[in-house]
């Protein structure tokens, strides 16, 4: 059997971690997970503060994108290989569990982006058989992006650096798969809400703290809705029928659960620092606005109306002081200062030690990757979906 070498920490290059990840023993593959993932922690993490001196390694800069986008690469084709939905759900949740742990700002950020550079890249190879397992790496990964904010007690700051980042990677680039942009209108609001509330994502039925979500006030959840509200409008989508689904989905899933949820309809997240007048007065304003497409305004006023039976305001005519209708999209690109760091980061990896050496390893390694699959035998757990070659 396979198994990965113990000691120093290794480059990935040394960790010939292609092959043991995409590996059809699932022991191998958990254990090849477990050292990817102390060593991005380690390249991207800040120094330890203590002062005793430790055993001097190799030098190695901070991680490069390119070195991340082979990471995830590889995180790709383990969970790829993996069968058996207890099994996927488990190794989902400790990939995505890397953005809970990942310090600093640009590295979380970092590896976020490209965990959806890497989906929309991968998303059109997948079949029936394999999308549910990365439908559940999607939830997960949307939470943790979500659960910084929370451990920011969901300051502006923390808010404009999420929705950035998902504004950017989900609905920035035509090129991104309709089916993520839907399934991300999916698992908004409920990811969300389990960012805050639940502590536990390997337990099936989670204990929820309600308190997590008291921070999180109006202004803050509007901020968070601005991606959601292009849509709405019709700036976002791509047009067409695309453009019309898009539209669909996000109503159905974001704006008129958040009014089940309001409601106190079972089973719908509720946010109880939001004042859902806010909201349907955000909602009107949209419907009225010139730049909305003519087709989108009865859908939102039959929204706005929804909102009414909650509120029982059929008419709210400003926003509370102080709350604006917030534009994140533009914001993000004057006040892209994560994506500075995250730019200046790259460069110094770019130039450091021995990093193009790294990668020209890896490229062999990937090669030689198919050769060894094509002889793999068939794993215990394995069923029928793996049998063909990812």
């Amino acid at each position: 059997m396979a198994s990965l070498p113990s000691g120093e920490p290794l480059t990935i290059a040394e960790m010939g971690f292609g092959k043991l990840m995409a590996h059809v023993d699932k022991k191998v593959r958990d254990d090849a997970v477990a050292r990817v993932t102390e060593h991005i922690l380690g390249r991207v993490s800040a120094p330890s503060p203590s002062g005793k001196k430790k055993k001097k390694k190799r030098s190695q800069g901070p991680m490069a994108k390119t070195e991340m986008m082979r990471l995830w690469k590889g995180f790709f084709y383990c969970l790829w290989m993996s069968d058996k939905a207890p099994v996927q759900r488990e190794l989902a949740v400790n990939i995505a569990g890397i953005a809970r742990k990942i310090e600093p700002a640009w590295a979380h950020e970092m590896f976020c982006r490209c965990f959806f550079q890497t989906m929309a890249r991968e998303w059109s190879g997948l079949d029936q058989y394999r999308l549910n397992k990365f439908y559940t790496l999607t939830r997960f990964l949307v939470r943790n992006v979500f659960r910084r904010c929370a451990a920011a007690g969901w300051s502006l700051t923390s808010c404009r650096a999420a929705m950035a980042l998902l504004a950017e990677e989900i609905f920035g680039d035509d090129k991104v798969p309709q089916g993520l942009k839907l399934h991300f209108c999916d698992v908004f609001l409920d990811e969300m809400h389990a960012a805050a509330t639940v502590d536990d994502d390997h337990a099936l039925q989670p204990a929820r703290d309600l308190d997590g979500l008291k921070p999180l006030d109006t202004e803050k959840f509007l901020y968070l809705l601005t991606p959601i509200f292009y849509i709405l409008s019709g700036d976002l989508g791509g047009g067409g029928k695309t453009q019309i689904t898009l539209f669909m989905r996000a109503t159905d899933r974001i704006v008129r659960l958040f009014v089940q949820g309001a409601a106190g309809k079972r089973g719908a997240p509720a946010f109880p620092s939001v004042d859902p007048k806010v909201i349907q007065w955000a909602v009107f304003e949209i419907a009225g606005a010139n730049e909305t497409l003519e087709r989108n305004r009865e859908p939102l006023y039959a929204l706005h109306r929804e909102f009414v039976a909650v509120t029982k305001k059929k008419f709210i005519e400003a926003a509370p002081e102080g709350i604006e209708m917030p534009d994140i999209l533009s914001e993000a690109a004057d006040e892209a200062e994560s994506e500075e760091v995250l730019r200046e980061a790259t460069e110094l990896a770019e130039d450091g030690d021995d990093e193009d050496d790294e990668v020209d390893e890896v490229d062999d390694d990937d090669d030689d990757d198919d050769d060894d699959d094509d002889n793999d035998g068939d794993d215990d757990n394995d069923d029928d979906e793996n049998d063909e070659e990812p």
